[in-house]
Parts: structure tokens; C-alpha cells; sequence
């Protein structure tokens, strides 16, 4: 630990445990995400469906047809 450590913090009760026991004798504090929702309002999403074209091309096949089908 650096001289001119003050502190350290965590922003999880896993992530406070595993500091506590690697720094008993450092002070470790909790602190909260969180997101201004007044400020920052989350985009609407569009469904998509990525996939790997080089990777499981029966499984891309099933799928595809199992879409087309379902839309009709």
C-alpha cells in the first residue's frame, strides 16, 4: 500500500469483504452507484439478434426458421 493511500472503497458487499481481509488495517468504504434518472433517461431498444456467422450455422438455421414461422 502507497504512503499516501487514505482510503480505499468498494462498491459491493463482495468487493468489501475481499478488501477488508486484503487491507485489515486500511480504512475501506461503501460506496452506491446510481444514475440520475432526471437527468439520464434510458433509449427504447430494438430487438436484435447478433450471432456469429462462422459458429453453429444449424443452430443459426433452426432459429431463423423457427422465426419465420412464428411471425406468420
Amino acid at each position: 500500500m502507497s504512503a499516501d493511500t487514505i482510503g480505499i472503497v468498494g462498491i459491493s458487499e463482495d468487493n468489501l469483504r475481499y478488501l477488508r481481509l486484503c487491507f485489515p488495517d486500511e480504512r475501506i468504504d461503501a460506496i452506491r452507484l446510481s444514475i440520475d434518472t432526471e437527468l439520464f433517461q434510458p433509449k427504447a431498444k430494438t430487438k436484435v439478434i447478433a450471432y456469429m456467422p462462422r459458429k453453429r450455422l444449424k443452430e443459426l438455421n433452426q432459429i431463423l426458421h423457427l422465426l419465420e414461422h412464428r411471425s406468420s
